[in-house]
C-alpha cells in the first residue's frame, strides 16, 4: 500500500537501500511498549523503539470500499521481559501500530516511518516453541475503524417520547414492541 507515502519513502521502496526496519507500538494501560524488529533502536519524536532479534510476520492487510479486515502479526524470539508485559497487560479494543522504516544506501533513515497498519487488539497469545528453543506473540487486530461500523442498539422509550412531545400518547405502545438492531447506513 503507498496511499500517505511520500516521494522519498517510494524511491527508497524501489531504490539501492541498505534495508528496513518494522516498529510495533501496543498501547496498553499502563503505557506504551514499542519494539524495533531491527539490530538497533529507534527514535521517532519522542518515542523510542527498542531493538529485538524478533522474527516479524504479518497477514495481508486487505481493504475494501465496504469492508473492515483486520491483520494478524506473529513476533518470534522476544525478549522474555517483553513476553511478559505482553502477557500481563489487558489488550482487548487498545491500539496497535505497525510502522515502516526505510533506510537508503548509506544506511540513513529516509524521513520519518510510515503507518502501515492501525488497528484494535482483539486476541493474543503466546505459543511455546521448545525444540527451537524460542516463543512467539502472536495477535489479532480488526481495523481501527471497525468499531464505527458494528451495530449500535437503540432504545426508544414512552419518556423519550415525552420529553420530545409532551402529552403524545403514540409512545405507550412501544413497551410491547420488539427491540430492533439498527445499523448505520441500513
Amino acid at each position: 500500500m503507498t496511499r500517505g507515502r511520500t516521494t522519498a519513502q517510494k524511491a527508497a521502496d524501489i531504490g539501492s537501500q541498505a534495508g528496513r526496519a518494522i516498529l510495533v507500538e501496543m498501547l496498553f494501560d499502563s503505557g506504551a511498549l514499542r519494539v524495533a524488529i531491527a539490530q538497533r533502536n529507534f527514535t521517532v519524536g519522542a518515542d523510542v523503539y527498542t531493538a529485538t532479534g524478533a522474527a516479524f510476520a504479518m497477514s495481508n492487510l486487505r481493504e475494501s470500499a465496504d469492508g473492515f479486515e483486520g491483520f494478524e502479526l506473529s513476533l518470534d524470539g522476544l525478549d522474555s521481559a517483553i513476553e511478559d508485559i505482553m502477557a500481563a497487560e489487558p489488550y482487548r479494543g487498545r491500539i496497535v501500530r505497525v510502522l515502516e522504516q526505510r533506510f537508503d544506501a548509506d544506511d540513513a533513515t529516509v524521513e520519518t516511518p510510515s503507518v502501515e497498519a492501525v488497528g484494535r487488539m482483539r486476541a493474543m497469545g503466546l505459543t511455546e516453541q521448545v525444540a527451537q528453543g524460542r516463543n512467539r506473540v502472536w495477535l489479532r487486530a480488526e481495523n481501527f475503524d471497525a468499531e464505527f461500523e458494528q451495530p449500535m442498539l437503540i432504545r426508544f422509550t414512552d419518556a423519550d417520547q415525552q420529553r420530545r412531545y409532551s402529552g403524545d400518547l403514540g409512545g405507550e405502545y412501544l413497551a410491547a414492541l420488539q427491540d430492533r438492531v439498527v445499523t448505520r447506513g441500513g
